[in-house]
């Protein structure tokens, strides 16, 4: 099965980007890639292949990208996932515990 370029570029940029270890956190936002890498070493998450690959195989669906988010303290993934009926999907994971959570209400 071939991958598309989206799902390559989304698990290139997450394993091979360089860390900076003093990144300020903002309390609702999701983080770009490069902070992202710097959190997930510092607080010891779950790593975002390991999420992509988990919730694609329990969905059914494949992984099409992945960001960190950080909900006041609490580091949730969220992925997107292209159903094969065409829907795009969207599953929040916490970052520490790998379990599936509720959206974030606005």
């Amino acid at each position: 099965m071939m991958k598309s370029p989206a799902f390559v570029l989304a698990i290139l940029g997450a394993m091979f980007l360089n860390i900076s270890p003093g990144i300020a956190v903002p309390k609702q936002a999701c983080l770009n890639v490069r902070d992202a890498r710097a959190i997930v070493t510092a607080k010891h998450l779950i790593e975002p292949f390991q999420v992509m690959k988990s919730v694609g195989a329990l969905s059914r669906a494949e992984p099409v990208s992945i960001r960190l988010c950080n909900w006041e303290e609490t580091f949730v993934y969220e992925v997107v996932l292209l159903h094969p009926q065409g829907r795009l999907l969207r599953v929040f994971v916490d970052g520490i515990t790998g379990k599936t959570v509720s959206p974030k209400p606005e």
